[in-house]
Formats: C-alpha cells, structure tokens, sequence
C-alpha cells in the first residue's frame, strides 16, 4: 500500500499533472531594455558662457520692394532704437520703404546728405527711396545719430 502511495505521489508530479501546468512567468523578449542598479557617473560637461548678441528680424524682400521699420523698442534706453533691418541688400531699382514706428520724430538721410533726406518722419510716417545705380549708401537719423544703417545696391 505504501508502493502504491509513493507510485501515486510521483505521478501527481509529472508532466501531465497540474503542478507542472501551473503558471510560469512569461519569458522575457530578447530586445527587452534592462535598467542597471546604478549609472555611471560619467561628468556631464558645462558649455562655457557665451555672448548673446540680439539682431533686428530680417524684413522679407519682395521682388520690387524691401521694407525697413524706425524702431523704438519698448523698455529700452533710446541708445537701442535702431533701424530694422540695419543692413540691406538689393538691386538696382528696388524701392525701400521706411515706416516710422516708434512714437517721436525721426529722419531718414543719407550720410552725404545729398543722395535722399526723408525729412522729419512722425510717427506712422513713412518714405520712399529707389537707388538708380550699383553701390553702397550709409544713412542715419539726424535727431539720434546712433540710429544707422546701410543699403548695399547690386547691378
């Protein structure tokens, strides 16, 4: 009888019985990421301090035309008012058109006071300058001579 128990108990254990088909942790997929216990400390290193230098948007240049803005930015001493695009480039017969946004007077004259002279533009004012020829024209603000910029003019 005691054979018969043991033969019984060994064959509860094998592989038809219910312990060998009780669950088993599913396999783990061999493309599975694994977390390790701890990351090397590896320094991560510290970009050295750089010089933010802010420029004026560029203005879109059509076919025909470039627009410049007299600006007076907001918060800023009137040292920061400027001319927006300060540098342009364009062809012969192009025109410029300057807008003045700010809130006082300004002007748009060439440094040679000979080749355009906007006179005093108000605020919203605006005034037109098509250059004829190749070359390069410096021009300013006569109230605030920091105010500067420069039309390159190409054949």
């Amino acid at each position: 009888m005691l054979l018969l128990f043991v033969l019984c108990a060994l064959a509860a254990c094998g592989p038809g019985s219910a312990v060998a088909n009780s669950p088993q942790p599913a396999p783990t997929p061999s493309n599975a990421i694994s977390t390790p216990a701890t990351l090397p400390a590896t320094p991560t290193p510290v970009p050295p301090t750089a010089t933010v230098v802010i420029q004026p948007t560029p203005v879109a240049i059509s076919a025909n035309r470039v627009d410049v803005k007299v600006v007076e930015p907001s918060f800023k001493p009137p040292q920061a008012w400027t001319f927006d695009p300060i540098t342009i480039t364009l062809k012969v017969n192009t025109k410029i058109h300057w807008t003045n946004t700010g809130a006082i007077l300004h002007t748009i004259t060439a440094d040679d006071k000979q080749t355009f002279n906007s006179g005093d533009l108000q605020p919203q004012a605006e005034f037109d300058f098509t250059p004829t020829r190749a070359g390069t024209i410096a021009y300013h603000c006569n109230y605030h001579p920091w105010m500067t910029g420069t039309i390159i003019v190409q054949p």
